[in-house]
């Protein structure tokens, strides 16, 4: 990974000190600023409010964080 240059290494220590929920809402913004495709920002929007709907209606059961970050590098990686 390149190191940051230091605006961005300012924003990202200044980020740090957010809450949880203002650095997500603040990602998604940072996020949106490199998808400039409305129909693939529609698609992601879709999605994320369909699996948030999945997770209200009880259809589906979350884990924590800590136990999924296991499971997901607990996995074989592909050799390329």
């Amino acid at each position: 990974m390149n190191p940051l240059s230091g605006g961005a290494r300012r924003a990202y220590t200044e980020a740090l000190k957010l809450s949880a929920r203002d650095r997500a809402a603040l990602l998604e913004h940072l996020m949106r600023t490199l998808d400039s495709d409305p129909e693939v920002n529609a698609a992601w929007d879709a999605e994320v409010r369909r699996r948030i709907d999945e997770v209200e209606r009880g259809d589906v059961k979350t884990i924590p964080w800590s136990v999924a970050r296991k499971q997901v590098f607990a996995r074989p990686r592909k050799k390329k």
